[in-house]
C-alpha cells in the first residue's frame, strides 16, 4: 500500500516534457516571446497554463529560435508541468498522449504539437542537442522556355517579393519563388565549398550575438523535393528544390545567407571563385541580402538517445536520467547563438 501511495505521489511531481511543435512562420512574430506581438512561445505557454490553473505558470524553452516568417516542422522545446487542484493537492501527472491531445485544443489551426515525450530533468531542449536540420524550400521554373512562358514572379537579389502574374496559393509564402530556371549542379559544387568547419563571418547578421563564427556545417545538400502525395498534379512547368543544412548550431541568418548565395550561384550571377572569396574575407559586405524567410523551415533537431532515456522505478515511479547529457564545456559558445533563421 505504501510502495502504491509513493507511486503516485512521485507521479505527481513537476515534470519536463520534450513536446515536438510544428507552426506557420507567417502566422507568428517568431518564436519566442515578444511584449504586444504573437508569438509560438507565448501561445504554447498560454495554451500549458489552461492545463494547469493551479500551478507556476510554465516557461516554454525551444532548441532553436525562428524569426518571424520562419516555418516549422519539428521544433523541439521543453517544459515543466505540474497537476494542482484548486487547494493545491498534486493531481496525476499528463501521459504524453493526453499532454499533446490537450495541447492541441488550444493552439489553434497555426501550431500543432506533434509529440509530447516525457525526459529527465538534466535534458535541455537546447543545449542538450546534436543537430539542428534547417531546409530552404525554392520553386522554379524547369527550362528557360518555361521561364519565357509563365511570368512567374520577379525577384530582386532574393530580397522583397513582387507578384507578376500566377504564383499557387498554396506556396507563396512557403517557397521562395523564382522567374528563372536553377543550375543545380553549380549550385551543389558551390554547396561543397561551404561544408566543414569554416569561418562563416560572410554569412551572418550583423546583430548576430556568437562570440565565434566558426560553425562546423555537417551537410548542405541541394536536391530535387517531391514532397507532396499531390506532386503529379503538380505545375509543369516548375521544379521544386530543396537546400538542407544540418549543424550543431548556426549563427543568426547563417541559413538564409547560404540560401541566397547558392540561388545567385544557381542563376548564374556569382561564379564558385566569388563564393571561396566571400569565405575567405569574413565579410558580410561579400554577401547578396538574406534569402526571405518565408522559404524557410526548422525541419528536425536531433538529440543522443541518452539525452532523453527514462528508467522510471517500478516501485517508487521516479524517474532518473540514463547518462545525463554534457552541457557547456569548450563548445559553449554555440549555445549563445543556434538559429540559422
Amino acid at each position: 500500500m505504501a510502495s502504491a501511495q509513493s507511486t503516485v505521489e512521485s507521479g505527481c511531481c513537476r515534470i519536463r516534457y520534450l513536446l515536438l511543435i510544428e507552426y506557420v512562420g507567417t502566422a507568428f512574430h517568431g518564436s519566442q516571446r515578444q511584449p504586444g506581438k504573437r508569438t509560438v512561445q507565448e501561445l504554447v505557454e498560454d495554451a500549458a497554463a489552461k492545463l494547469t490553473p493551479h500551478s507556476v505558470p510554465p516557461t516554454v524553452v525551444f532548441a532553436g529560435r525562428t524569426d518571424a516568417g520562419v516555418h516549422s516542422i519539428a521544433n523541439a522545446a521543453h517544459v515543466d508541468l505540474e497537476r494542482l487542484d484548486k487547494h493545491g493537492n498534486r493531481l496525476p501527472a499528463f501521459s504524453e498522449g493526453e499532454l499533446m491531445n490537450a495541447l492541441n485544443n488550444f493552439v489553434g489551426e497555426r501550431c500543432g504539437i506533434v509529440s509530447a515525450r516525457r525526459v529527465h530533468k538534466g535534458f535541455h531542449a537546447r543545449h542538450s542537442a546534436r543537430v539542428r536540420t534547417y531546409v530552404y524550400q525554392i520553386r522554379c521554373p524547369k527550362s528557360p522556355r518555361e521561364a519565357r512562358a509563365q511570368a512567374l514572379l520577379r525577384v530582386d537579389c532574393c530580397g522583397s517579393l513582387m507578384r507578376r502574374g500566377w504564383v499557387s496559393a498554396h506556396d507563396a509564402h512557403r517557397s521562395l519563388w523564382l522567374a528563372e530556371p536553377l543550375d543545380l549542379n553549380a549550385m551543389r559544387d558551390a554547396a561543397a565549398l561551404l561544408v566543414g568547419k569554416h569561418d562563416f563571418s560572410a554569412f551572418r547578421a550583423v546583430r548576430c550575438g556568437a562570440k565565434s563564427p566558426v560553425r562546423d556545417l555537417l551537410e548542405l545538400a541541394v536536391v530535387e523535393d517531391s514532397p507532396s502525395t499531390l506532386a503529379e498534379f503538380d505545375l509543369e512547368c516548375t521544379r521544386r528544390v530543396a537546400l538542407r543544412l544540418r549543424a550543431r548550431s548556426f549563427l543568426h541568418h547563417q541559413v538564409r545567407y547560404i540560401a541566397a548565395t547558392l540561388v545567385e550561384v544557381g542563376l548564374g550571377k556569382r561564379s564558385l571563385q566569388q563564393v571561396r572569396d566571400m569565405l575567405r574575407s569574413a565579410d558580410s559586405r561579400q554577401s547578396p541580402p538574406p534569402a526571405p524567410a518565408h522559404g524557410l523551415y526548422m525541419a528536425h533537431v536531433e538529440y543522443p538517445e541518452s539525452a532523453y532515456l527514462e528508467n522510471v522505478d517500478p516501485d517508487t515511479g521516479m524517474i532518473s536520467a540514463v547518462g545525463a547529457p554534457e552541457i557547456g564545456g569548450e563548445d559553449s559558445d554555440e549555445y549563445e547563438c543556434v538559429t540559422g533563421a
